[in-house]
């Protein structure tokens, strides 16, 4: 239900009055977008992970420290090779999860297709 000020329904905001006219949707923007992204190792392996800041997640994975996955230790230099943005961390640990299924074939060719782009 939606007032004269409009409402915020599944993300977006509702404008009009309530009655038989059509109400105008606005997407609300989110400063919490996740994001997927793909890591190379040196060695070629592919790494899949989720955040909502990749610059500072790539960081963490190049320092190698605490906050860095276990994985890529010592298999540098990494390269950021993908990144897609997600709406929530929900849909993007589901993004994952299917990324990772995938075979290592198809997993270059989604980076070649991002690289194209």
């Amino acid at each position: 239900m939606t007032s004269k000020s409009g409402a915020i329904i599944n993300n977006a905001i509702i404008s009009g009055k309530v009655s038989a006219e059509v109400p105008v949707i606005k997407p609300v923007s989110k400063k919490n977008d996740w994001f997927l992204y793909m890591v190379k190792c040196h060695n070629g392996h592919l790494y899949t992970g989720i955040t909502t800041d990749v610059k500072r997640r790539f960081a963490e994975h190049q320092a190698g420290g605490t906050k860095g996955a276990k994985y890529l230790k010592g298999k540098g230099p990494l390269t950021l090779v993908y990144q897609e943005s997600v709406a929530d961390r929900s849909l993007a640990t589901k993004r994952e999860l299917v990324v990772k299924k995938l075979t290592r074939a198809k997993k270059l060719a989604l980076i070649a297709d991002y690289q194209t782009d």
